[in-house]
């Protein structure tokens, strides 16, 4: 995939920032993550249940399909659930 362009790139891990939030990425939840000290969010996977067996703290969120309905998860449901996770 990654020859026929369709992949730009496959990290362990990766750091982006869009519209102001920056989000950390990585297939394994993680308890400490670049930046979480400042703000940060940790988006993984790798969970695979509809529910929540792990004490994940609010600036965490499983983007995982089967946890969301077998969807992809947009940015703007990613801000909208972390934002209802933090209230």
């Amino acid at each position: 995939l990654l020859n026929q362009n369709l992949i730009e790139s496959c990290d362990l891990y990766k750091m982006i920032n869009i519209e102001g939030y920056d989000l950390f990425m990585c297939h394994f939840p993680m308890y400490s993550w670049t930046n979480k000290e400042r703000g940060s969010y940790m988006l993984h996977g790798h969970l695979h249940t509809l529910n929540d067996t792990l004490p994940i703290t609010p600036d965490h969120y499983d983007v995982g399909v089967d946890k969301n309905d077998m969807k992809p998860v947009s940015f703007e449901q990613v801000v909208e659930l972390i934002k209802a996770q933090n209230q």
